[in-house]
């Protein structure tokens, strides 16, 4: 697992996370242009809400920032091709310009540099020192390839590569005044954006109903509606083979296979009055909610207080759960129905006449049909999150019933959201209006990342020049095959979150943190499945035991999710311990899962 190192702004308060979200748009080009060309413009693809984000507002700031980003690559384009009209091969000299001498990193070097860069502070003399070495590079470099290339026997085609015509000075000057401007152009945005930052993106400024307003485009109105009814909507289509799109990897998943077979009286009689009480999915998945929910709730957990309707007493650290959790008070439980895209292109349920992705919604019937009969790639699950540490971290359970016969299935698969890149919640250290020593470190920021902007402009430029006939040729050719294959694929292939999902966690705690709600709301489903069941007449002692050997084997990790050492259970069982792999921050470790 990567941890951060350095101190870092992390989340706190409600809606951070959308909000480092559209700052992201304006700090990171790749992030803006992933979502306005993965997200927005694929209008036949269904969209895939995100805990605690608004699609909307984040769609809506990344349009406003490709804005930005292509007034800055326009006028960058004007010095790269004045470059490239005059001597082409000199193009090859911008890195050298804007490589800045480095002193050895000292201790505090590292620290610093393992921060989010925006706000930090520079002295008057450090900015005359960067300044100093760049103009002087630039000079150098450039006299230096003047006069190599004048002194060479050179002419036509080969010489005007080169520059070497008329003594390398027309060469010369191009190269010094498109260096100069670029410079300049890229110190103009850094300085519009950094202005953007601190007065709208702040957490005391921010408000995502007023993110900027969209471009006229039709096609961009009816997407925006779109991801709207994705965000409060209750289906996720997928695309290929998980249905878990914007989650990492399954922290760890556990089924549960409970017969359906009377519950004895004390004397070890069948139940007689009548035998025990029929049930359906829905019924079940309705009382395991209605209790997520009162545990939500429950901000009076005192070490072991009765409860009403027969639940149990709740042990200490029961209790102490129960405060934790009541304590945040923003627990999500939801009904959501999984299906994968390449299935319902004759299913009137998720096909509409108005937009080309399917429906976001379906009825409370159709999904009530949809618990009684689960088929093929069409499935509910009862989702349960809660949003922590600003949005940034989202610990997620996903509960799937079934009875087939007189079995009753039970699917837990957690998942583990992590916060998003450290450098986009830079907007955190920023306070009031610019100051000259942060003026400063933003100048010679600018240095380091002028030449890089500079050769990408050109391509980036024509491509924002030609979105729009792309797009609109792109549309045309997925309507083409929405008619001709009838297992076309509606579904989502990524998600605005799983974009901007950083590789390490900022803070301890924040683990932590989710390790608790995971293990808590694992627990308290088990206790609400045998507290129907015990209350219908079904006998639950298999479901008991069977409880108590996943404890013991620590799939359910209680209190934290620890990495299992080896075991083995049963005759001739081996066990193998595998070293945990980090794959990104929603996945701190291995699936916890026995090997027989």
């Amino acid at each position: 697992m990567n941890t951060a190192r350095g101190y870092l702004p992390v989340g706190r308060a409600p809606g951070d996370v959308t909000r480092y979200l559209c700052a992201a748009a304006y700090l990171d080009d790749a992030f803006a242009d992933r979502v306005v060309e993965d997200v927005l413009a694929d209008e036949a693809s269904a969209a895939v809400p995100a805990p605690g984000v608004d699609l909307v507002a984040v769609v809506r700031h990344s349009l406003a920032a490709q804005t930005l980003h292509n007034r800055r690559d326009l006028r960058l384009t004007v010095s790269f091709l004045l470059v490239a009209v005059t001597a082409p091969l000199w193009l090859a000299l911008v890195a050298l310009v804007f490589r800045i001498p480095r002193r050895p990193a000292t201790g505090r070097d590292r620290a610093v540099r393992d921060r989010a860069a925006r706000g930090q502070r520079l002295s008057a003399g450090s900015l005359l020192t960067s300044i100093g070495t760049a103009a002087g590079l630039l000079v150098v470099i450039t006299l230096c390839a003047g006069l190599t290339a004048s002194s060479l026997p050179l002419s036509g085609f080969t010489g005007w590569l080169l520059g070497a015509y008329l003594h390398g000075v027309p060469a010369a000057l191009a190269f010094l005044a498109a260096v100069t401007y670029a410079y300049a152009t890229v110190v103009d945005h850094d300085l519009d954006v950094d202005l953007l930052l601190r007065t709208g993106l702040t957490r005391e400024a921010f408000d995502p109903a007023d993110a900027p307003a969209p471009p006229p485009q039709e096609w961009i109105a009816g997407r925006l509606t779109a991801l709207a009814e994705a965000r409060d909507g209750n289906v996720t289509v997928y695309s290929g083979y998980s249905p878990w799109v914007g989650y990492p990897e399954a922290l760890s998943e556990w089924p549960l296979t409970v017969p359906l077979l009377p519950a004895e009286d004390a004397l070890g009689r069948k139940d007689g009055a009548g035998g025990p009480r029929p049930f359906t999915v829905p019924d079940l998945v309705a009382h395991v909610r209605a209790q997520l929910h009162e545990i939500a709730g429950h901000h009076d957990a005192t070490p072991g207080a009765a409860t009403t309707g027969g639940r149990p007493q709740d042990t200490p650290d029961q209790a102490d759960f129960l405060g934790f959790l009541g304590s945040l008070g923003s627990l999500v439980v939801e009904d959501r129905i999984f299906v994968k895209g390449t299935t319902i292109g004759d299913d009137e349920r998720f096909l509409r006449e108005e937009a080309l992705s399917p429906a976001a919604r379906l009825p409370a019937d159709a999904v009530e049909q949809i618990m009684l009969s689960p088929t093929g790639t069409l499935r509910h699950q009862l989702a349960i999150h809660l949003p922590l540490w600003g949005g940034d971290i989202v610990p997620t359970v996903f509960l799937h019933f079934a009875t087939v016969g007189r079995t009753l299935h039970l699917r837990v698969v957690n998942h583990l959201l992590g916060p998003v890149r450290a450098e986009y919640h830079a907007v955190d250290r920023l306070r009031g209006p610019l100051a000259e020593d942060a003026r400063r470190a933003l100048f010679v920021d600018a240095l380091r990342h002028t030449g890089a902007k500079l050769i990408a402009a050109p391509r980036r430029a024509d491509r924002q020049s030609r979105f729009d006939a792309h797009h609109d040729q792109w549309m045309a050719d997925e309507i083409k095959a929405m008619e001709q294959d009838p297992e076309y694929d509606f579904g989502a292939r990524t998600s605005i979150r799983a974009l901007a999902l950083s590789p390490e966690y900022h803070d301890y705690f924040q683990l932590v943190d989710a390790q608790q709600i995971l293990s808590l709301v694992q627990r308290h489903t088990l206790l609400a499945v045998r507290e129907f069941l015990d209350a219908r007449g079904w006998d639950t002692t298999d479901l008991r035991d069977q409880q108590q050997t996943i404890l013991n084997q620590g799939v359910i990790q209680q209190g934290g999710l620890s990495i299992v050492g080896n075991q083995a259970v049963g005759p001739d069982a081996t066990a193998t311990q595998h070293l945990p792999r980090q794959g990104g921050a929603g996945a701190p470790g291995p699936t916890a899962r026995p090997t027989q």
